[in-house]
């Protein structure tokens, strides 16, 4: 992309602006489209919204701005090969190892009280996380096939794609630039990432999601790593719901995995640990 100067393409407060000026424009298009086509409250109408917002809102901007702003886009993006393909093996194993932690860690969140001096802020937040919850449940509820194909659109490929571009391959690989801190850049990634949710009571569990997308992104070299770990995350919850709704089963997502002894907390955060050690380990070297 030759239309702008090399001298005002590296400027980090033109980077900024065009950023915000696709975001700006996406999200005018994203709300005309959804006015325009999505008629009634109908759950393929909310399907169709979620990914009309999630294309416009997390996959254009990340795509048009490095467009514009780098000679290469796509290999800046992130769409390269990982360093070693049993780095990204682990990444979906540790998904896994790491459920009675994110299991805990929802619990435990879930069960935070601010207090009587917050009292009216912490309804709002429990009221904005259950209409949350019954929108996406009520999404999710298909035993159709047609509707779990529509579900893994949705709800799994576009967010994974869209949101991994802004939060890793944008947001991430900035702060790491600008704070020459790997480690504090993927964790403030991640709690933007969880932030932007706008679920309070599930903050800590998508936080850790956050940290092992960035990790496994900054370590790997690739952002189809963390696409892929985004999209397992999400497409494992899809087909669970498909699979209960189609034998009448009533479980709880968000408990899968869930266990209170101690042993297997144990085993699960030494798993945990151990392998992000290990990526860790053998991560690019970008120093």
């Amino acid at each position: 992309m030759k239309t702008f100067p090399s001298e005002m393409r590296q400027s980090t407060g033109f980077r900024i602006f065009t950023y915000c000026m696709f975001l700006l424009l996406s999200a005018l298009v994203s709300v005309l489209l959804s006015f325009l086509f999505v008629k009634h409250d109908s759950i393929a109408s909310l399907r169709l919204v979620q990914s009309i917002n999630s294309t416009f809102l997390f996959i254009l901007p990340p795509v048009a701005l490095y467009v514009i702003t780098r000679n290469q886009p796509f290999q800046a993006l992130g769409f390269k090969k990982p360093n070693k393909i049993w780095c990204v093996l682990a990444g979906i194993i540790l998904l896994f190892f790491a459920l009675p932690l994110i299991g805990t860690l929802t619990a435990w969140n879930e069960s935070i009280k601010l207090g009587a001096s917050f009292a009216k802020i912490e309804a709002w937040m429990r009221n904005m996380q259950q209409q949350n919850d019954a929108m996406i449940q009520k999404m999710l509820a298909t035993d159709t096939l047609g509707g779990l194909v529509f579900n893994l659109i949705a709800i799994a490929l576009i967010p994974a794609i869209g949101e991994e571009l802004t939060f890793r391959s944008v947001l991430q690989q900035f702060l790491v630039k600008k704070t020459r801190n790997a480690h504090l850049g993927i964790l403030i990634t991640a709690i933007v990432f969880s932030a932007i949710h706008l679920q309070f009571y599930g903050f800590l569990p998508r936080l850790l999601l956050g940290l092992f997308l960035g990790y496994f992104f900054y370590a790997t070299g690739s952002i189809r790593t963390s696409m892929l770990m985004h999209f397992i995350n999400n497409g494992s919850a899809v087909f669970m719901y498909y699979f209960a709704a189609k034998n009448g089963l009533d479980i709880d997502i968000e408990k899968m995995g869930y266990s209170a002894h101690p042993l297997v907390l144990l085993a699960s955060l030494i798993a945990t640990v151990a392998i992000l050690y290990l990526v860790w380990k053998n991560r690019v070297k970008t120093e």
